[in-house]
């Protein structure tokens, strides 16, 4: 399938999948496929748009299922949040996934992207589809997730690949009103690691690759192999900014992330003027066969692991 267009929602890749499941098991056909010319000149034409938040589209036409996302961009490179998305997406599809890394060309440039072909069960109704996820930054800090998937046997990468290109100039108008099941499913879409749905507790806030909570934060991104062994290009550099305001204590420490044997290290140190001690945990694991990083940072005192970190990552209880 060439240059199909993306797909975006990192935390909602379940839902984007949901907004097809119907279509892709009912087994209605599509439409007689369209002109480039048409594609090109309106490639919303007959789609039906809803706007279930301010900064997201979901785009479902006859066989073609899109879904744009803007959100903050979190410092790590757009690959990475790819690979997020794609994991999500592979813990909602009941069937083989097979993915590899591409480029697809967007406004002009040459962009990461990673393109999937999901092969419906055996035995199951559901039908296998083919898409692409990648990314444009609209602006600076903000990071725009595209994807777009078609039905297997209906000729729709054209309208794809048009769908991409619009949807990174501008963020398409809503022509329907979203479901109140598509808003409440777009509110709770939980983030996932390395396939794994999270629960966002409350008065926190979730977000691809990570939830953020008043005293504490996680994060965490996919590894591509270029980053060395061990954590020192992680926790090297963050110890040293550190230490530019406080004293930092770097020690190794035995962690499981998500079940799974990991090399973890913590920096302790406290705050200068307020006097608060903070400690920032990175760990590396392979979960689940992600190579993942994570990092969690945690306010107080209080012992323990406290959310969201508790919820990947474990200590020896001797540990504070």
């Amino acid at each position: 399938m060439e240059s199909v267009a993306p797909r975006a929602v990192f935390v909602g890749a379940p839902l984007l999948f949901a907004l097809f499941a119907g279509c892709a098991t009912s087994g209605r056909a599509g439409p007689a496929p369209e002109s480039k010319a048409l594609a090109a000149a309106n490639p919303f034409e007959d789609c039906e748009i809803t706007g279930p938040s301010p900064g997201a589209r979901f785009i479902q036409c006859d066989g073609v299922f899109a879904q744009v996302m803007d959100t903050e961009r979190e410092g790590s490179p757009p690959e990475q949040a790819l690979t997020l998305m794609l994991e999500g997406f592979k813990g909602t599809y009941q069937g083989q996934i097979r993915s590899e890394k591409a480029e697809v060309r967007v406004l002009g440039v040459e962009r990461p992207a990673l393109r999937f072909h999901g092969e419906s069960g055996a035995g199951a109704a559901q039908r296998g589809v083919e898409g692409v996820f990648t990314s444009v930054e609209p602006s600076p800090g903000r990071l725009r997730l595209l994807s777009c998937m078609v039905l297997d046997g209906q000729a729709k990468a054209e309208r794809c690949t048009a769908i991409l290109e619009a949807s990174a100039r501008v963020l398409p108008d809503a022509n329907a009103k979203a479901s109140v099941e598509d808003r409440a499913a777009m509110a709770e879409a939980p983030p996932t690691f390395a396939g794994r749905a999270l629960s966002v507790p409350e008065g926190c806030h979730g977000r691809t690759g990570g939830i953020r909570c008043e005293a504490g934060d996680l994060s965490w991104r996919a590894l591509n192999g270029d980053e060395g062994p061990g954590l020192d290009w992680a926790v090297g550099p963050a110890r040293e900014r550190l230490r530019q305001q406080a004293e930092v204590t770097d020690a190794a420490v035995s962690c499981r992330i998500d079940g799974a044997k990991a090399e973890c290290r913590a920096l302790d140190f406290t705050t200068p003027k307020e006097g608060v001690k903070v400690r920032v945990l990175f760990g590396r694991a392979e979960v689940r066969g992600v190579p993942v990083l994570l990092e969690c940072t945690q306010v107080g005192s209080a012992p323990g692991l406290r959310p969201p970190c508790d919820q990947v990552l474990s200590l020896p209880e001797s540990l504070p």
